[in-house]
């Protein structure tokens, strides 16, 4: 699964900020997924990626933008056991649950049972205040997630 077409936020995010906040997503997806696929987290895996590029190392797709950030969840085991095509089935769900987790976490900046730990960040917006407007972003289509699933070649 991969969550990519992050628009200008509010609040003064700047792209380090919600490079920050999309690590955070991560770490709280990986986590709910784990559980609800009933996996090790060791199983799951995040990265990060760009969006405007075809595949690593080529040039930008034509009217591209710049670097468009984008999560990735995965599988670890090569070849898989078949978390993806689960992880892919449950997105929308994956998605809510990991929102939820943020959410009601009673953290204000972001915490390890979260978005994980922060270091102080001065007047910025902080790591959970960024991925709940992503989240928002996300969620502002009739609570339908804007997500894409990258086809690779077998």
């Amino acid at each position: 699964m991969c969550v990519s077409s992050w628009p200008a936020l509010a609040g003064g995010a700047t792209l380090p900020s919600v490079l920050d906040a999309l690590r955070g997503i991560g770490r709280a997806l990986s986590a709910v997924a784990a559980l609800a696929l009933m996996c090790d987290p060791r199983d799951l895996g995040t990265a990060m990626g760009d969006a405007t590029r075809e595949e690593e190392g080529s040039a930008p797709k034509p009217g591209a933008r710049g670097y468009d950030p984008t999560l990735f969840l995965y599988e670890l085991c090569p070849g898989g056991t078949g978390l993806c095509e689960r992880i892919f089935e449950q997105r929308t769900a994956l998605l809510a649950r990991a929102h939820k987790l943020v959410a009601s976490c009673s953290c204000t900046s972001g915490c390890p049972a979260c978005v994980g730990p922060v270091a102080p960040n001065g007047p910025l917006p902080t790591r959970k205040t960024v991925a709940l407007e992503l989240f928002a972003v996300l969620f502002a289509e009739g609570g339908s997630p804007l997500l894409r699933q990258r086809e690779t070649a077998a």
